[in-house]
């Protein structure tokens, strides 16, 4: 079944939810916090900007309307949320969404469903400015800490792999976590296990 925009909404009992961001403040996302010691508030804030901007470039529908139907990193037909195209298992990780429901809501969408019909509202587990998802695509403090919790999940993973230690210099490991934080820790792992890789990833 071939999917996009239009059918996802074709489908919809209501309206798609009010996206108040546009592409142009996309790139400006709010960091709060730091990923680590070595990826601090600067380098941080950088990296959301980089994901917010790579949203925007390959899914502009999610940009424009707040959701979308997208290809994920594992090339499956997914769930796109907020300013950064947030599949549902990112949000589950970062403790948005409720342990397996990131799994219902994508079997749904891959049903047809729309998104806003998938994803009701006692799915999520009630993190403040993430209560719903209205209130979240409202609330893009809570969409760059998601990304937060993300990317220190990715530092986390990659220094038990051994791939880092996790003190390096920041240049030397931001774009390894950005890679394992969108594509998964084994896929990083693999493409960096080629030692000709490594200067491609960072």
């Amino acid at each position: 079944m071939q999917y996009n925009q239009s059918q996802t909404y074709a489908n919809s009992t209501g309206i798609p939810p009010t996206n108040p961001v546009t592409a142009a403040t996309a790139a400006t996302i709010p960091a709060i916090g730091t990923v680590s010691k070595s990826l601090n508030a600067g380098v941080t804030a950088a990296m959301i900007g980089g994901t917010a901007a790579q949203a925007a470039a390959a899914y502009p529908d999610v940009i424009a309307n707040g959701i979308g139907i997208i290809i994920d990193a594992s090339g499956n037909v997914n769930a796109g949320i907020g300013i950064l195209a947030k599949t549902p298992q990112q949000l589950e990780a970062a403790g948005i969404l409720k342990p397996g429901a990131a799994s219902l809501v994508t079997g749904l969408v891959q049903r047809g469903m729309s998104i806003e019909s998938a994803m009701t509202n006692n799915l999520f587990t009630g993190v403040p400015g993430a209560e719903n998802l209205q209130v979240l695509l409202n609330n893009t403090f809570a969409q760059a800490a998601a990304q937060i919790i993300n990317f220190q999940q990715a530092q986390t993973a990659m220094t038990m792999t051994g791939a880092i230690v996790g003190n390096e210099a920041p240049g030397a490991i931001a774009g390894i976590v950005n890679a394992a934080a969108y594509v998964g820790v084994k896929s990083t792992v693999a493409f960096l296990q080629n030692s000709k890789n490594i200067g491609n990833i960072l």
